[in-house]
């Protein structure tokens, strides 16, 4: 996000999108609120990306097509770590996500096809 704005991008943290003004399919215009003091506004652009992760507010309220990956909804990463390195560095795997698979019970065992 640093970076983003060092290119010129405006980010604004601490700040909630109340709702969109659309010209068509397109939206062009957000309403927010910004700080302890609720401070409200509206601003207009060309280019939107919805960071607002899981609440998805471009896909869940106005567009309706949020899609789950249904073999993804068991997994829930999230950490952080201290003077931990890079994983897999100096393989094809570096900088990857590390996930430890879970074994030992029917209801974790992968489910093969029968042909």
């Amino acid at each position: 996000m640093d970076h983003s704005e060092s290119e010129g991008v405006k980010v604004f943290q601490n700040t909630k999108v109340t709702s969109l003004d659309f010209s068509g399919e397109r939206p062009i215009a957000a309403h927010y609120t910004r700080g302890p003091s609720s401070q409200s506004g509206i601003i207009t652009f060309d280019y939107v990306i919805d960071a607002s992760g899981r609440a998805g507010l471009i896909a869940n309220r106005y567009l309706k097509n949020r899609q789950y990956n249904s073999t993804l909804k068991n997994v829930a990463s999230w950490a952080y770590w201290r003077d931990a390195g890079v994983y897999g560095v100096g393989t094809t795997a570096e900088g990857a996500p590390y996930f430890e698979a879970l074994t030992g019970t029917a209801a974790l065992d992968p489910i093969v096809p029968e042909h």
